[in-house]
């Protein structure tokens, strides 16, 4: 039989301000997880594994999940979906021009 992990080795020793500015770095800056790693460093002093990095943005990522499942929803029931150049989701089938 395996014991529960305790308490303190549950959840994060980082607060939403770190996630978030991970995830700004991440996502709208393009960082790479070997940049970023440099950005924390130097911003933050925090020397944190690329395997940390994933799993804080992971964490992260549940604060989106509403506003996200909102647009999959809108978009799934969309009559019509620009997808890209080459063609456009009509009803539900994919179709070109």
């Amino acid at each position: 039989m395996i014991a529960p992990a305790p308490e303190a080795a549950r959840g994060t020793p980082f607060g939403p301000r770190l996630h978030a500015v991970a995830t700004y770095l991440k996502t709208f800056q393009a960082f790479s997880y070997e940049r970023l790693q440099m950005a924390l460093s130097d911003l933050f002093g925090l020397n944190l594994s690329q395997g940390g990095l994933m799993n804080l943005l992971r964490r992260a990522q549940d604060c989106f999940r509403p506003g996200r499942d909102a647009a999959v929803s809108a978009l799934r029931q969309a009559e019509v979906v620009a997808c890209d150049e080459t063609g456009v989701r009509i009803e539900g089938s994919t179709a070109y021009h």
